[in-house]
């Protein structure tokens, strides 16, 4: 006699994507570990080209038990900044039409050095035996563009072979960058678009500022370039990603733009004194600073001449906040 299991329909299985998430994986990176409350939140990525994250899809029945053995498959696509930020000929017109090196800009995009998009580590994966896939995410270095009213996001979306689709944001981009506090007569911006800086960078900068004025120097010290609102790559500059770079004109007599060359020459109106000054009080705050004028204490390098540049990246945790400045 057959039994009545004999007779019964064995139920279809109808997979579909419950559930996508994202984790992001603790860093290696100084920046981060140092001040993660000032740049990282829990739903966002840093515009580094580096950091990683798991994106995790559960994959469950019509009744909601995990289905093994089911292969997801993963796209990516950028949702903003879109346009010529995401391409390497694209970021090379952008760099020209600011007076960057596009050429070079192109190159460094091609060769993987600049990353327009997030990767995935691959392009689909199977689900284990509790119904999840998972593959690995590595972020872009388009924190924003030029508006700078929102972070870059970037969209993950899964999708099963039956056509069962679920999709997730990814955000990039530093959420604690301060724009720069302006000093009278001590500290002024001229010409910036990136006027963000890291919350103890500002604190130095208000301090420096107070510093000037406190010395009755003739003019402030102008900055022309700090990072974007939410940091990442920021045409014409290479290394203003973080918000721990800044340029700075060099001191003049006038208030006005000067240079200074290596070989000793210099504009009329180079303030040597005050631009050495200036120079020593960033490098002993832990600044790396390149600049061409002679004897003035900056690293020569090339394209320095108008222009100093002073990065904290190597030594974020000397960036002083002291609340007087000897200058």
């Amino acid at each position: 006699m057959e039994s009545k299991e004999q007779f019964e329909e064995i139920e279809e299985i109808e997979p579909k994507i419950s559930k996508i998430e994202s984790f992001i994986h603790p860093s290696d990176d100084e920046l981060i570990e140092l001040d993660d409350k000032a740049f990282i939140s829990s739903n966002g990525y840093p515009p580094d080209g580096q950091a990683t994250g798991t994106l995790s899809v559960t994959v469950t029945d019509q009744n909601g038990r995990p289905v093994r053995g089911h292969r997801v498959r993963f796209s990516l696509t950028h949702v903003r900044p879109s346009g010529n930020w995401r391409s390497a000929s694209g970021l090379k017109r952008i760099y020209n039409s600011r007076g960057g090196n596009g050429a070079k800009a192109e190159n460094l995009v091609n060769r993987g050095v600049i990353r327009v998009i997030g990767t995935l580590s691959s392009s689909s994966a199977v689900t284990n035996s509790n119904g999840i896939a998972q593959v690995t995410y590595r972020t872009s270095h388009i924190g924003t563009d030029f508006n700078q009213s929102s972070r870059a996001r970037e969209k993950v979306t899964s999708t099963l072979q039956n056509g069962s689709s679920r999709s997730l944001n990814l955000d990039i981009g530093w959420t604690g960058l301060k724009k720069i506090q302006t000093v009278s007569k001590g500290l002024r911006i001229i010409g910036a678009t990136g006027q963000h800086v890291h919350p103890d960078l500002r604190t130095f900068l208000i301090n420096l500022g107070n510093s000037v004025k406190n010395a009755n120097w003739p003019h402030e010290i102008t900055v022309t370039a700090a990072s974007l609102r939410y940091g990442g790559q920021y045409p014409p500059h290479f290394t203003h990603k973080h918000g721990l770079t800044l340029d700075l004109r060099p001191m003049s007599t006038d208030g006005e733009i000067t240079w200074a060359k290596s070989d000793g020459s210099s504009k009329s109106n180079f303030d040597f004194q005050r631009t050495k000054a200036l120079i020593s009080v960033l490098k002993q705050s832990g600044g790396t600073v390149y600049f061409n004028g002679k004897n003035t204490g900056g690293t020569v390098k090339a394209g320095h001449d108008d222009h100093v540049h002073v990065s904290w990246l190597s030594s974020f945790v000397k960036v002083v906040k002291e609340k007087e400045i000897t200058i």
